[in-house]
């Protein structure tokens, strides 16, 4: 069978999978005899097979050809077959990509890739959409305890700022195709938002940098996180005190002077 074929030599792709999605997709709804209900139920069974043995950096791919987001259901009376296949494809990709996604936090510069609009579409619907198997299942656990490990790992470190700062932006722009609404779900779990709100200001912050975190710490309090949890180091309060001073002594704007003549 081609499945076992494309297992055996390894040669399994994001390309031939979606070929042969797109196939299954395509006659999914022609079952006019035992024959082709035997053949259509074959061809799930192989895309599952195959989804099933993927590895979670693969299988990041293999979501991209299945997920939500790319998916046009026709208006015909295929259509519920082809969700339902299409739901099944994802609840096998879904947990491996979830996991690959994670292990991005452990990579130098993991994080700031995807920063490039358009790339990793997966990686980001797993952590930036509220509805990834992230947030779900026991895998929110195991992101929270690497982002408490960015206080002792300075690769980790950088990750979670970056990932802090994606967010935060997000609340305001959205990223790619992920809506504000969907990240301000994410950020709206609060002890996740603590967590990773302790080991960003774990560190010291630079002075050119304090402004962004105190605004970033003003949107998640918008977003509703209490601001006992998101506490002020010394270096972030003298930094507030200071452009609350600044702002009180501007002088009040007066009329515009007129030139003489």
């Amino acid at each position: 069978m081609l499945e076992q074929y494309l297992l055996d030599l390894g040669k399994l792709t994001a390309p031939r999978f979606r070929k042969l999605y797109g196939q299954a997709s395509y006659w999914i709804g022609f079952r006019k005899n035992r024959s082709d209900n035997a053949l259509r139920d074959q061809e799930e069974t192989s895309l599952l097979k195959l989804l099933s043995s993927a590895s979670p950096a693969l299988s990041t791919e293999l979501l991209e050809v299945v997920a939500p987001h790319s998916w046009d259901p026709d208006i015909d009376e295929s259509a519920a077959k082809r969700q339902e296949l299409r739901d099944k494809c994802v609840a096998i990709a879904a947990p491996k990509a979830a996991r690959e996604a994670i292990t991005f936090m452990t990579r130098d510069g993991g994080i700031q890739s995807l920063t490039e609009r358009g790339r990793f579409p997966a990686v980001k619907h797993c952590l930036f959409r509220p509805d990834s198997p992230i947030w779900k299942t026991g895998l929110r656990d195991e992101l929270l305890e690497l982002v408490r490990r960015g206080r002792e790992d300075f690769v980790i470190f950088a990750n979670v700022r970056a990932y802090f700062r994606l967010l935060t932006e997000g609340l305001e722009h959205g990223m790619d195709l992920i809506g504000r609404e969907d990240i301000a779900r994410v950020l709206s779990d609060e002890p996740f938002v603590r967590c990773l709100w302790e080991t960003v200001i774990s560190r010291g912050i630079q002075y050119r940098m304090q402004i962004a975190f105190l605004r970033a710490r003003q949107s998640l309090i918008q977003n509703g996180i209490p601001e006992a949890a998101l506490p002020l180091t010394d270096e972030l309060q003298l930094r507030l005190k200071e452009e609350e001073s600044r702002s009180t002594q501007q002088p009040p704007a007066g009329p515009v002077p007129q030139p003489s003549v």
